[in-house]
């Protein structure tokens, strides 16, 4: 069941075949042979080639067995060329060659992760999908268009019983597109949320020559009250949660990040090992090797 989560591009297709709010899939790269949304198989580079004059003007790539937001790079479109978020243009041809060396950042598929498939072989898959973009009001808090996600931890018992074992919110800060905390090094906020009302509690960051995370009030792009903010779609989000612990049982811990868009809640991914800290958890740790 691992590759259900650790694999987009099984994880995307069977969340757009349920039903599921995805980011729009464009298509998977791979080697020798990837193929569109609708199953058409791109085989030569001419085939994608082709493929990436119709891509939209904003989209997003991102290894399909990559995490910690490792090789996710958001393009867009400059003529004929792509530009990514760091302002490095790119031909039809060097975005190709590009999408061929993603290999590198598909970390699950070999032995850097303790949840990884370790698969024999070299894997270069990638996820083409439009960007989504931030709800206005969050918009407003980070100073950014960036997608910021709400982190839901999930279990789900033998009797199909679904509890939330943590419920947090990630910001972005200053000119990152994604969220990601990673110990705070990329500047990002970590935020405990209330389940009950979907607002921030606590925020968290590693402030510049800080060593740890800290507590924080404000937003230091915006300098906007984070504690007190009501997360828009939360109740949304967090149904949509419980719906997702449901279709990927019998993984019983699963924790999902559900960005927050303009028109709603959309999945961004599901992990089997995931970070929660500083949050605390709901439950205690005993209990969850304790119940079936």
């Amino acid at each position: 069941y691992m590759c259900m989560t650790s694999d987009k591009a099984v994880f995307y297709p069977f969340c757009m075949a349920a039903g599921v709010p995805i980011p729009k899939l464009l298509a998977i790269f791979d080697l020798p042979a990837g193929w569109t949304r609708d199953g058409r198989l791109l085989e030569s580079s001419a085939d994608w080639r082709l493929l990436l004059q119709s891509l939209p003007h904003n989209f997003i790539v991102k290894p399909a067995l990559g995490l910690e937001g490792r090789g996710v790079t958001a393009f867009h479109r400059e003529d004929n060329q792509f530009v990514d978020q760091n302002g490095y243009h790119r031909t039809i041809d060097e975005l190709y060659k590009f999408l061929c060396q993603e290999r590198e950042h598909n970390l699950f598929a070999g032995h850097y992760s303790h949840h990884s498939l370790r698969l024999s072989r070299e894997i270069h898959k990638s996820i083409i999908q439009e960007r989504v973009y931030a709800h206005p009001s969050i918009n407003e808090l980070t100073g950014s268009e960036a997608l910021c996600t709400c982190r839901f931890m999930t279990f789900t018992d033998n009797s199909m019983k679904t509890d939330f074992l943590c419920t947090a919110f990630r910001l972005v800060s200053g000119n990152n597109i994604i969220d990601n905390l990673d110990k705070g090094s990329h500047g990002n906020i970590w935020c405990s949320v209330d389940y009950e009302t979907g607002c921030i509690t606590e925020a968290f960051a590693k402030p510049e020559n800080a060593d740890r995370l800290e507590l924080i009030a404000r937003h230091a792009t915006t300098d906007r009250e984070i504690v007190g903010f009501h997360i828009p779609y939360w109740a949304e989000a967090a149904k949509l949660a419980l719906r997702l612990a449901a279709m990927f049982h019998p993984q019983q811990v699963i924790t999902w990040d559900i960005g927050i868009a303009p028109d709603g809640p959309v999945v961004i991914e599901g992990n089997l090992g995931a970070g929660v800290l500083p949050t605390p958890l709901r439950r205690p740790v005993k209990m969850l090797l304790t119940d079936g």
